[in-house]
């Protein structure tokens, strides 16, 4: 399952409580497509109420699903 959120004015609870909520219900991969920064944030492996793993993917970069193997998503086509 993946979860992706698009944050504008939301970041700040996007990056907080929505966050730890998906943490702790054990989202295995949560994205937040960030407007203010035109970057995906993109956290994994959820443990309590933190990801063990957060990448930052900027708007050039190309972006794996790891639920859906083979599905490679184009960071700047979030923003177009």
């Amino acid at each position: 399952m993946l979860v992706i959120e698009v944050a504008d004015t939301s970041r700040e609870t996007d990056l907080g409580a929505k966050l730890e909520l998906y943490a702790r219900a054990g989202i295995p991969e949560f994205w937040i497509v960030d407007l203010t920064t035109d970057g995906v944030l993109v956290g994994r492996n959820p443990g309590g109420d933190r990801y063990g793993s957060m990448a930052r993917i900027e708007p050039s970069g190309i972006q794996d699903v790891e639920g859906l193997p083979g599905l490679r998503i184009p960071a700047a086509s979030l923003f177009a």
